[in-house]
Formats: structure tokens, C-alpha cells, sequence
């Protein structure tokens, strides 16, 4: 029961297939049921944010990006909020934070990249496409 999973969170981490109207169904749903403090990431290798957060009716603005890589390649994480106070929080949460700063966070110790825009593939798919492209022409 998703109400009953979000309903008492301090974060959700959306991990769906790669489809709009799926991302879009999900994250309206946990947008309904989780309480209005609690940040939505979405883990999607290219939707642009704005696509993502326009079904969510209570608080759009708690959608964000957060798409880590496969740990098997490299512990990367690209993050996005819908103001810098929330992408700063994804990636206190997503890096080696300790802590220290008071907030309590103790980070996954990921590298993180915090995008500071909307941008089709996000930076982890844009790089990968510019390496293999290099690498078989």
C-alpha cells in the first residue's frame, strides 16, 4: 500500500521504469499521500524535471531529480532540485556529507554532480554518449 509506505517518510526515492506517464502516475500518487515536507527524487536518466513534477497537484516543487548510476560502473549520483536549497539537501544526502553541518545527514558517499538546470540526458547519459562517440569514430 503506497499511502501506508510514504505516509510517515522523510524521503522517497522514486525508481520506475523509464516512461513519463508511469513517472508521472507514481509520483502524483506519492505527491497525495506523502506529508508536504518530504522531497520526491526521481531516479530518470533523461525526463527533464518539469515533465516530471507537472502531474504532482499538492507540492510540485518537492520533486527533484536524483539518479544515481549503477554502483558496478562508478558511485555517482547527478541531482536537481526545483531550488538550490533542495538540490543542496539531495546532494548532502547522496555524497560523504558526515554531518558536521548540524543537519543530522550522514551521506551515501556517492560523487555527486548538483545540475543547476533542466537538460535532456541529464550529465551522466550526455557524457557517456560524448565517450562512445568518441571511442568508435
Amino acid at each position: 500500500n503506497l499511502a501506508e509506505c510514504v505516509s510517515d517518510a522523510d524521503y522517497v526515492q522514486e525508481s520506475v521504469v523509464e516512461d513519463l506517464s508511469t513517472k508521472q502516475h507514481v509520483i502524483r500518487e506519492i505527491d497525495h499521500f506523502a506529508p508536504p515536507n518530504v522531497i520526491i527524487g526521481s531516479s530518470t536518466s533523461f525526463i527533464p524535471l518539469s515533465l516530471l513534477r507537472a502531474h504532482a497537484k499538492r507540492y510540485p516543487d518537492r520533486v527533484a531529480i536524483a539518479h544515481p548510476s549503477l554502483p558496478q560502473w562508478d558511485a555517482f549520483c547527478e541531482v536537481l532540485g526545483s531550488s538550490g536549497e533542495i538540490t543542496a539537501w539531495l546532494a548532502e544526502l547522496y555524497g560523504g556529507a558526515s554531518g558536521s553541518d548540524g543537519s543530522g545527514i550522514t551521506g551515501l558517499g556517492m560523487d555527486v554532480v548538483p545540475m543547476k538546470c533542466e537538460a535532456h540526458g541529464h550529465v551522466f547519459n550526455s557524457f557517456s554518449l560524448s565517450t562512445i562517440l568518441v571511442s568508435t569514430s
